[in-house]
């Protein structure tokens, strides 16, 4: 089980309403019955992104499990687009790094990766807002 296998402490859900009643993936109450703490950000797939706002709460969740000593999963349905956008701006929050350190980092591990025009556009306002501070 993945849990175990990766000694999985946290989970960022990014599926939809509709993509979890499809029971194609646990559910909130699976993980936490296995001591799994779930973070849940429906984001529309393909084109659509979220509010840095959003986001903000998504990498603070990963950054609060991390200093737990657990390790997150983070998913959506095929693990291409909206997964990819949160664990950017996480890594860009946690290292310093800019959108093209991130991106080429999970492109290594995860070639399938797709971010859309709307992704990167929010992966960048992440970057200004909360990585570098600059205001508006």
């Amino acid at each position: 089980m993945l849990i175990d296998k990766e000694h999985i402490g946290g989970v960022v859900c990014l599926t939809e309403p509709h993509e979890i009643e499809h029971r194609w993936a646990a559910a909130k109450d699976d993980w936490e019955a296995r001591g799994v703490s779930y973070f849940w950000l429906p984001i529309r797939d393909f084109w659509y992104s979220t509010s840095l706002e959003n986001v903000r709460e998504a990498v603070k969740f990963i950054e609060e499990c991390e200093q737990s000593g657990k390790k997150v999963y983070v998913h959506c349905k095929a693990g291409r687009s909206r997964s990819a956008m949160i664990v950017m701006c996480y890594l860009m929050q946690k290292h310093g790094w800019y959108s093209t350190a991130a991106h080429a980092l999970l492109k290594s591990k995860r070639p399938r990766i797709v971010l859309w025009h709307d992704h990167w556009l929010t992966i960048e306002q992440y970057a200004k807002t909360f990585v570098w501070g600059v205001k508006q």
